[in-house]
């Protein structure tokens, strides 16, 4: 997964366009920091930020929640993954929605991966 990709699982909420939201922030900070004299006004003009984003950011220290969710991404190795690294969180998500409604009282699931093979399976014995 991209860093547009991920930006763009929260559009529809706060954000119509997220990825553009994270633009527009790292504009901001990144001239902020290279013209610590520059106003809202021109932070607003060189972005295209809205003035409440802008005052938020520099004002306040604010982070789009989106932009942070991208430090979260990055701090735990999830963007850029290819398939191979992502597989077993796969196989371990899907064996555990495909055994149906199972409780610790009721039910021990058991995985076992076995690498030299072509199928997964998973089994829950109660």
């Amino acid at each position: 997964m991209t860093e547009p990709e991920f930006a763009r699982t929260y559009d529809g909420g706060a954000y119509d366009d997220a990825w553009a939201a994270v633009k527009q922030y790292r504009r901001v900070i990144a001239y902020h920091r290279d013209n610590p004299d520059a106003g809202i006004a021109e932070l607003m003009r060189i972005s295209g930020a809205p003035r409440n984003s802008v005052v938020s950011w520099i004002d306040d220290g604010a982070t789009p929640l989106v932009t942070q969710g991208l430090y979260k991404a990055h701090d735990y190795k999830l963007l850029e993954v290819d398939y191979d690294e992502i597989t077993p969180l796969n196989i371990l998500v899907a064996a555990a929605l495909s055994a149906g409604r199972s409780t610790p009282e009721t039910t021990s699931p058991r995985l076992q991966l076995d690498r030299s093979r072509t199928r997964w399976s998973s089994t829950a014995s109660s």
